[in-house]
This record gives structure tokens, sequence and C-alpha cells, in this order.
């Protein structure tokens, strides 16, 4: 009997946990012009390769450098890069002189206050996090 009742309760943590982190998704300025995107896309935003939209207006990615292990879930989903080859990306493109890493939100919070005041941001957040002044464009998978 006390096995069955610790799965039950294993059973509802994990389901809980599951809940509470919604998952990451791609957040921009309520005001903004970009209304979706696709993984390629936020890819190249988020490596800095796109950095005009194809209506001329321009993007300004807001990652979260301070929050490694939320930094490292959304670069692995979509840009399919792992810390130390982002790393070396980032490495390279400074020591070139040709780029920098995105602006650090730090956290969701930070996040979001940096898309809401400024309609080029884009950056990324825990769903269960999203609040007015921002939308979702993307939801990573």
């Amino acid at each position: 009997m006390r096995l069955l009742t610790r799965s039950c309760m294993i059973v509802c943590l994990l389901l809980a946990s599951a809940f509470a982190h919604a998952g990451l998704v791609v957040i921009v300025n309520a005001k903004s012009t970009i209304t979706s995107l696709d993984r390629d896309e936020v890819s190249r935003i988020f490596l800095k390769k796109l950095k005009v939209m194809p209506d001329g207006s321009e993007v300004i990615p807001v990652g979260q450098l301070s929050s490694p292990e939320v930094d490292e879930q959304f670069y692995l989903a979509v840009c399919n890069k792992d810390r130390s080859q982002l790393s070396a990306y980032w490495a390279r493109l400074m020591f070139t002189g040709k780029d920098r890493p995105p602006v650090d939100g730090k956290n969701d919070k930070g996040v979001l206050s940096l898309v809401s005041d400024d309609t080029r941001a884009v950056g990324f957040v825990d769903e269960a996090s999203v609040t007015p002044g921002v939308r979702i464009v993307y939801r990573v998978r």
C-alpha cells in the first residue's frame, strides 16, 4: 500500500512540475510588426545572422545568459548548439569584430521588461511568465 501511495505522489509531482514549466516561447513587443516566426528565423535572429526583417524592421535579440540552464535549453532546441559550441561561435565573432552575443535579459522578468519597452526586441521566456505588452510569435519544441 505504501508503494502505491508513493508512486501516486511521484506521478502527481511530475505532472505538477510539467504544468508549472509550460515551455519556452519567443516573444516580441505587442506593438511590433512581427506577428509570427518560424524556427529558422528565430535561429538566425538569435545567432545574429538576421538583423532586419523583410519589412525593414530591426530586431534586437534578448537572451538569458545569466540563466545558463534556460539559455542552453533554448539554443539547443532552436539552433542545435550546446554551451561549448555557442561559446566558440561567439568567441569567433567577437575576436573578428563581427558581432557580440545577444543582450542579456538575465531572467524571464528582465526579458519581459526589455521586450515590452522596445518594439525591436525579440526574447524568449517561459510561457507561464508571459504578460500583457508582449506577443508570442514562436513556441519552442
